[in-house]
């Protein structure tokens, strides 16, 4: 879930078994900002801001919405 922690930074969490956290910069308001959130397995889950990587965490994921995985 791509979202914005209570600091203001760009944020994204999910699951693995456990909860994984990746925490980016503090986005200017009225700023065009580009976010992307990606997912390989192979490399991982990965947070870029404006095209600059910000983290990431390796493992497999289950993305799962009202109980239904997402495909």
């Amino acid at each position: 879930m791509l979202g914005f922690t209570s600091s203001g930074n760009v944020g994204v969490q999910s699951w693995n078994g456990n909860s994984v956290s990746i925490t980016g910069p503090v986005v200017t308001t009225n700023v065009w900002t580009h976010l992307a959130v990606t997912y390989g397995p192979s490399n991982g889950l990965r947070l870029y801001v404006n095209g600059t990587q910000y983290g990431s965490a390796s493992g497999s994921y289950t993305y799962q919405a009202a109980g239904t995985p997402v495909s």
